[in-house]
């Protein structure tokens, strides 16, 4: 995955709050 950690629903963002499903910037693919 290019090397990047990624991130799971739930797991707190660089933003200080949880992922929410559908969150734009979020999304691996």
């Amino acid at each position: 995955m290019s090397g990047k950690p990624a991130a799971r629903q739930g797991d707190m963002t660089q933003y200080g709050g949880p992922i929410v499903q559908g969150s734009a910037g979020v999304r691996i693919g």
